[in-house]
């Protein structure tokens, strides 16, 4: 059973609202990785160019392959080997908005660590958009009490959960998969 936050948040992201929440890395905006003019208030709110990339969060290998076909071993390996949440960068993703899908025709994807997000994707029964709170540029905060203020009022809906989050306060490792056997680290 989900508990009342769950519900609550999933609640806003069916009706295409931006909400702030933690994850299992910073606090970030998301929105339903569907809704397009979600994602476009998320530009909005952030000032972001709009070919800034998006990472999408996935709840489980299963949902992931929904999106990207062929998932290379390599993906496993890395997510398995990670001591910190993981975002890979898939080439040829399918069936998602094309706002998401980057220039060079990839998309990046974290599978979630923490319970809260992965049990919000569930009950969605779709992935999440998710970019740090803050506006393009800036810093992003690493605890909630850091977020611009300007972020904090153009949401839909905050997340209630402060001391529970057991975010790593840091942005997650990006790795991007060159081919099944090959892979680069974007950011540490």
């Amino acid at each position: 059973m989900f508990n009342k936050d769950v519900i609550e948040t999933v609640d806003f992201l069916k009706k295409g609202k931006v909400i702030l929440c933690p994850t299992d890395t910073i606090w970030g905006l998301s929105c339903n990785a569907f809704d397009e003019n979600a994602i476009q208030k998320i530009i909005e709110i952030k000032h972001r160019p709009d070919n800034k990339n998006f990472i999408i969060l996935v709840s489980s290998f299963d949902m992931l392959e929904k999106f990207v076909k062929n998932i290379p071993p390599l993906a496993f390996k890395i997510e398995k080997e990670s001591d910190k949440p993981v975002t890979i960068i898939y080439p040829n993703p399918v069936d998602l908005p094309s706002i998401l899908i980057n220039e060079d025709n990839s998309i990046a994807v974290r599978l979630v660590r923490n319970n809260f997000c992965r049990e919000v994707i569930n009950l969605l029964k779709a992935p999440i958009v998710s970019t740090s709170a803050n506006i393009s540029g800036n810093l992003s905060p690493i605890n909630f009490e850091n977020i611009d203020a300007a972020i904090k009022m153009a949401v839909d809906y905050i997340v209630p959960l402060r001391n529970e989050n057991n975010s790593s306060h840091r942005a997650s490792k990006i790795v991007k998969i060159i081919n099944d056997n090959e892979y680069t680290v974007i950011r540490e």
